[in-house]
C-alpha cells in the first residue's frame, strides 16, 4: 500500500474545567496539572495520541476492521500489522504519526499575559473532593483531596504530523477518531474533561486539502456498502 505524508493542524476547545494532571503535588494542592517552563498548561502529545487511538479504533472496530491491544507491547501486533499499528505505529513497526503538544493559542496566552500583569487568577481553579465508599455510600476517612484544573473555554493548538498508508479507510478514519473525541484527562465521572477539536488545516504530500470533502467519501462509502 501506498503512503502519503500528512500535516495536520488542529484547535483544541477545553469546554469546561479539566484535569490534566502531572502527577505530583504542590502545598496544598493534591494533584497540579502540567505547565510548561513559562508556567503556561499544555497537553502532552503522547495523552492526546492515546485518546485520538482509542477512539479512532472504536469507529475502526464498528467497520469490521481488525485492531490489537493497546497500549502494552505483549498485546499488540509481532507481524501483520493491524489497522491501528499501520496508522498510528508500535514498538514493532515504529512511530508513525507523531503528536505535537498541544499549548495555549496565541490569543489565549496574551489574555493570560495581561492579567499576569494585573496579577488576576487565570488558567486554572483548585477544586476540593472526598473520595466516597461505594459499598458504605459515604465519605471515606482521611481521603480529602484537592486537584488544580484548567478552565474551561481555554482554546489550544496543536500538530500531528507523520507517514500513513493511503487508503480508501486510513486518512479518513483517523480524521473521524480526531473529531470524535469529546474528552480529555482525568476526573471524567466528575463532569471533567469536556473538549472539542476543530481541525485548521490538513496538508498531504505537501498539497491543502478539504478534510470535510474526505469525512464526506468515508460516509457515501459506508452508505453504499450498507
Amino acid at each position: 500500500m501506498s503512503e502519503v505524508t500528512m500535516k495536520l493542524e488542529y484547535s483544541l476547545l477545553l469546554l469546561g474545567p479539566s484535569h490534566l494532571g502531572s502527577g505530583y503535588g504542590r502545598g496544598l494542592i493534591d494533584r497540579v496539572v502540567v505547565r510548561n517552563a513559562s508556567g503556561s498548561i499544555y497537553i502532552p502529545g503522547s495523552s492526546i495520541k492515546g485518546r485520538v487511538r482509542a477512539t479512532t479504533e472504536a469507529l475502526a472496530q464498528g467497520l469490521g476492521l481488525k485492531c490489537c491491544n493497546p497500549p502494552h507491547p505483549e498485546n499488540m501486533c509481532r507481524e501483520d500489522f493491524c489497522f491501528s499499528c499501520n496508522l498510528f505505529g508500535s514498538p514493532r513497526c515504529g512511530e508513525r504519526l507523531f503528536f505535537s503538544d498541544a499549548s495555549l493559542s496565541q490569543e489565549s496566552q496574551l489574555a493570560f499575559d495581561k492579567q499576569r500583569a494585573h496579577r488576576v487568577p487565570g488558567q486554572t481553579q483548585a477544586r476540593t473532593h472526598v473520595q466516597l465508599s461505594r459499598y458504605r455510600r459515604v465519605a471515606q476517612d482521611g481521603l480529602l483531596f484537592t486537584s488544580e484544573n484548567a478552565i474551561g473555554d481555554l482554546r489550544l493548538t496543536g500538530t500531528i504530523m507523520g507517514r500513513v498508508p493511503n487508503g480508501q479507510k486510513e486518512i479518513p478514519l483517523f480524521l473521524a477518531g480526531l473529531l470524535a473525541v469529546n474528552f480529555l484527562g482525568g476526573a471524567n465521572s466528575r463532569g471533567m474533561g469536556n473538549c472539542r477539536f476543530e481541525i485548521e488545516r490538513l496538508l498531504l504530500d505537501g498539497h491543502e486539502t478539504d478534510y470535510q470533502k474526505i469525512l464526506r467519501q468515508l460516509a457515501e462509502s459506508d452508505e453504499r456498502g450498507a
